[in-house]
């Protein structure tokens, strides 16, 4: 079995592009720049970019990136992917605002929402995918599949399939103007 690399490439050798890659120079004359800011526009965390400036290099890269977009078209999948990654934009918002926090324990308390929120997104997501009414084609799909059903058996063994995230507490105590925390299990890994 081979191990999940990218829903969007299926070889690593394909190649994610690098941040800092630069926007090839006939991307201004033909205005690819606009469309690619006007597509991407409100997604700016997702620095998507480099991965329309690096072009598919050879006929399997290609039938393989149709296959994905052909999954992706079916509402089920898209609808899926599509509420995953606003679970993920909600995830980094926490991690975001707890970089801003002054307060110890708010940056702790900020930091488990967004380990919280990105497992929830994760379990959901695999669940999603392992709907039986999903009929996904392509090899990338099938090997997010896998490799998301891994995870959540990991998830869900390490947090007693629910148990743990209910035997979770935190308190807060104030005594002479301190704040003592306690805390118990852990959610999630």
């Amino acid at each position: 079995m081979m191990a999940f690399y990218s829903i969007l490439y299926e070889k690593p050798e394909h190649g994610i592009p690098l941040e800092t890659e630069n926007v090839p120079p006939f991307f201004a004359d033909l205005n690819l720049d606009q469309i690619i800011d006007a597509a991407t526009l409100g997604k700016q965390e997702y620095r998507l970019p480099p991965f329309f400036y690096r072009s598919l290099r050879n006929h399997e890269a290609i039938l393989y990136r149709h296959e994905i977009f052909r999954d992706i078209e079916q509402k089920t999948l898209f609808e899926s992917l599509t509420t995953f990654a606003q679970k993920i934009r909600v995830m980094r918002g926490h991690l975001a605002l707890a970089e801003k926090l002054y307060y110890p324990y708010q940056k702790k308390r900020w930091f488990l929402d967004a380990v919280e929120t990105y497992c929830e997104a994760v379990l959901h997501l695999s669940r999603d995918l392992s709907t039986e009414h999903l009929r996904a084609r392509a090899a990338g799909v099938s090997r997010l599949r896998r490799t998301l059903r891994c995870v959540s058996a990991f998830y869900r063994a390490a947090s007693g399939n629910g148990a743990a995230k209910s035997r979770f507490r935190h308190r807060a105590l104030l005594r002479a103007n301190q704040w003592q925390f306690h805390q118990s299990t852990p959610i999630c890994l």
